[in-house]
């Protein structure tokens, strides 16, 4: 008999859930997305000001909204379910269905500051949780 330690768990990893990994990588992705989508916004307005390297104007506001929103899908979809019928495409569509609703959520804050903690945190949690959400149907 094997020792203790060496057993196997009852749980397979299908069962395992991998909303941990999918919260820190819609975090990083997150993060990513606000900076490439506030300067790909910034540079597409065409005004030439500011030669600093990452402009916090109000034009790259859009961009930093929707850079988080789908960095965060993009990323919180990758973990594989290792369950039929959710595959990389379903995951992601319901990643970014749940961070686009987690994204509109933040943008209700009240306050332009709690604004910019709301709205890439909602997109984290939104895209996580949609993604998970498609192992959780198949299981039940």
């Amino acid at each position: 008999k094997r020792p203790y330690i060496l057993q196997r768990t009852p749980q397979s990893r299908r069962d395992q859930s991998r909303l941990p990994h999918r919260f820190a990588l819609a975090a990083v992705g997150s993060v990513a997305g606000i900076f490439a989508g506030a300067l790909i916004s910034s540079s597409l307005s065409g005004d030439e000001e500011c030669p600093c390297f990452f402009p916090l104007r109000h034009e790259a506001l859009p961009g930093a909204v929707l850079g988080t929103t789908l960095g965060a899908a993009l990323l919180a979809a990758l973990p594989d379910a290792s369950v039929r019928g959710c595959e990389y495409p379903t995951r992601l569509w319901r990643s970014t269905l749940g961070a686009a609703l987690g994204a509109a959520v933040g943008l209700a804050a009240p306050v332009d500051f709690w604004r910019t903690l709301t709205v890439p945190a909602g997109s984290v949690v939104g895209a996580a949780v949609g993604a998970e959400s498609c192992t959780w149907q198949r299981h039940n």
